[in-house]
């Protein structure tokens, strides 16, 4: 989901509407009443520059294979940076990218008071965590202090730094399905595609685990010095939009919505839409 936004952002820079900046042939949907689907092989092109979720989290290969990618859009001086990173260690590769980030902005002669960070970790904090032993709320509490502090860099110049909630998990089943009685009405939803990842695994319980780390995050900024906004992306993927997901987790045709909403709530900025 985050490594999309790079690219929706780079579509919403060009106002090209059919393919960002010539490397990933996917069509943008840029409001609501477009009925353009994006393109299949979408997600393959944009793991193809900037990495993809297993290799960053499988240490076995070389932690954060391809974890970075950047693109100055020159005609608006603008800056965009996708990184993979990981709250479980510390803080200590989020320092690492906050030093990088600001040489980049540097490099660019761009102001640093103009910048904003977006920060998203609920999967990995959900269902990548080693030590099991701990729960969601112990997890949230040992790891995003040092997450947040790593970025005082670039707070402290007057850039913004932010949140993004996780999106909700698509779940449907189907008449006959033996979970229908167990899991209860939350997860049938008409028009949805299948809760099953790629591997056909059931991922419907990746839901509740989101909405603990979503809850606990949300109480831990709250206690903290430094402010810290949050995008409410869980509020905006709620299941009456599961017609839009394109598997249990993705859904690119909802990524301008809360882009918008970042921008306006986030950014304090009234310039989207034109």
């Amino acid at each position: 989901v985050s490594r999309h936004w790079h690219f929706a952002l780079q579509n919403l820079l060009t106002r090209n509407d059919g393919a960002a900046l010539g490397h990933a042939p996917f069509i943008a949907e840029l409001d609501n009443q477009s009925s353009a689907q994006w393109d299949l092989s979408y997600r393959q092109h944009q793991m193809l520059l900037c990495g993809g979720g297993k290799e960053a989290w499988d240490k076995t290969k070389g932690y954060f294979i391809n974890r970075r990618c950047t693109h100055f859009q020159e005609a608006t001086n603008t800056l965009l940076v996708f990184q993979w990173d990981s709250p479980l260690e510390n803080g200590k590769l989020t320092s690492a990218a906050a030093r990088d980030f600001l040489g980049d902005l540097r490099r660019y002669n761009l102001n640093p008071s103009r910048s904003a960070v977006l920060i998203n970790a609920g999967l990995e904090l959900a269902i990548n965590v080693k030590d099991k032993t701990k729960s969601v709320a112990e997890m949230v509490r040992a790891k995003l202090p040092d997450t947040v502090r790593s970025l005082d860099p670039i707070a402290s110049v007057g850039g913004k730094v932010a949140w993004r909630l996780s999106t909700q998990v698509c779940c449907q089943t189907y008449p006959g399905d033996p979970l229908r009685e167990t899991l209860g009405k939350l997860y049938f939803v008409d028009n949805s595609t299948s809760c099953l990842n790629k591997h056909r695994t059931p991922m419907f319980p990746v839901q509740k685990l989101l909405a603990e780390v979503n809850a606990n995050v949300e109480q831990q900024l709250s206690t903290m010095k430094r402010k810290v906004g949050i995008l409410d992306a869980w509020a905006l993927t709620d299941h009456s939009k599961c017609g839009k997901y394109e598997d249990w987790v993705h859904a690119p045709r909802l990524a301008y919505e809360q882009i918008e909403r970042w921008v306006v709530e986030i950014l304090n900025c009234s310039c989207t839409g034109g």
